[in-house]
């Protein structure tokens, strides 16, 4: 039997926590898959107040652009964040143009009025390639203008990592252009950075189809998922009550976890490698981590069956909570 061991360190306080933070069809359709836009979660769920609204590039906020996004997080807009946003946009802030776009097209604080909504959107779209997302999504599902899948492709395009979901939904239908599932598979693994992020999400019905993904994609498919992995790991770490409850004389403990993954199966089974020394703890922590499950299996090389991951978990008394 080959395996495959990774070595991965994790640090804990123990008694402690660790802040955690971490289209092609019609909008219809869309939204009865999981693959939506903030906005379209918006739309169809009379705005979730834990769901910005719009598809927003974080990395090009200043401070006014961040203020305006802050406005989105709300059930309701209040007068004084409406002024802000009309203020900052009409003073050319890319961001917040984009901001009053999708109050203007859900109807948010303002009256509702879809074609100002659109010029917004390509008033910030130079400087903001997320506010293609907005106009792709108009020319997809036509709002305030006929059905342009076309169009909605060259937006989606314009867009960059922001519109790759969407690009890839229509070439898989073959809307606005050509079919091509296997093409839209590679954009989705190209552009996926985070484990569960929405390149990610998008690459799963096509991988339970049978496609299949060449070495580099595989690579890049298994680094993202150790990545998802580990945040999973700290994440049950954080949560365990049992854990949480434990102390010890003010000392660092290392325990080694091994988890043991067979072709096909997210849940793996947890073994202690390395003891800390204190069987109390180390019940504690294989108890923890025993919660974990992933959504997706890892991809072993032809004819290997299990993949092994072992975790160093360092458990540290000066982490403080939070």
């Amino acid at each position: 039997m080959q395996k495959n061991i990774v070595l991965i360190g994790l640090m804990i306080a123990l008694g402690g926590c660790q802040s955690m933070k971490d289209l092609g069809k019609s909008t219809v359709e869309y939204l009865e898959e999981s693959r939506t836009t903030p906005m379209e979660r918006y739309l169809a769920e009379l705005r979730n107040p834990s769901v910005p609204l719009g598809t927003f590039d974080d990395a090009l906020d200043g401070n006014q652009g961040k203020a305006c996004r802050q406005t989105t997080h709300y059930r309701t807009v209040q007068p004084s964040d409406l002024q802000l946003v009309i203020s900052a946009s009409e003073g050319g802030i890319p961001t917040c143009q984009h901001v009053l776009g999708t109050f203007y097209e859900s109807g948010t604080g303002v009256g509702q009025n879809t074609a100002r909504a659109r010029s917004l959107y390509l008033q910030a779209a130079p400087a903001d390639p997320y506010a293609y997302v907005e106009l792709a999504r108009m020319a997809r599902d036509g709002i305030d203008e006929p059905v342009d899948p076309v169009k909605a492709r060259d937006y989606y395009t314009r867009a960059g990592i922001g519109g790759v979901v969407g690009l890839g939904g229509l070439m898989e239908q073959g809307k606005g252009g050509a079919q091509d599932v296997s093409g839209a598979l590679k954009l989705y693994v190209d552009a996926t950075q985070k484990y569960g992020d929405p390149a990610w999400k998008a690459m799963r019905p096509l991988l339970a189809l049978g496609l299949e993904l060449d070495a580099e994609q595989v690579q890049k498919y298994n680094r993202v998922w150790i990545g998802g992995l580990l945040r999973q790991m700290r994440f049950e770490l954080w949560r365990s009550y049992e854990l949480g409850g434990l102390n010890h004389s003010g000392q660092t403990l290392t325990i080694r976890v091994l988890f043991r993954f067979s072709t096909g199966s997210p849940k793996p089974k947890v073994y202690l490698a390395e003891s800390s020394g204190d069987p109390v703890i180390d019940t504690a922590v294989v108890s923890a981590v025993y919660r974990l499950t992933m959504k997706d299996p890892y991809m072993l090389p032809a004819g290997q069956e299990t993949f092994d991951f072992v975790a160093p978990v360092v458990l540290s008394p000066s982490a403080k909570r939070g």
